[in-house]
């Protein structure tokens, strides 16, 4: 994770361990992933009251997009310290399962 980004979590997060911040952000990168791809899949216009990142950008930005998300989540889980990688790689396998599920 940029360290940028980390100490930001750190400081809106205090008490929380980094080891914990690393993972939840990887998590967050592929639910942000997610909304992109199904904004896509759905066609829908808008997400959050915002024109939806295929509308705003194009449909191929929106997909690189996604896919530099998911990308991104791994290398975050790779950094993952203090946490068995086991249970990281499990944690998003099964969020990414989930996902395939519900498209």
């Amino acid at each position: 994770m940029p360290e940028v980004a980390e100490h930001a979590l750190r400081q809106k997060y205090v008490g929380i361990s980094a080891k914990a911040v690393s993972a939840a952000a990887a998590i967050e990168l592929i639910h942000t992933f997610s909304l992109i791809h199904d904004d896509i899949m759905d066609d829908d216009d808008m997400r959050r009251g915002q024109p939806s990142c295929h509308k705003k950008f194009g449909e191929a930005n929106a997909l690189l997009a996604g896919d530099a998300l998911l990308t991104n989540a791994w290398s975050v889980a790779a950094q993952t310290k203090d946490i068995e990688s086991e249970l990281v790689i499990k944690a998003i396998k099964d969020v990414l399962s989930e996902r395939g599920e519900n498209l």
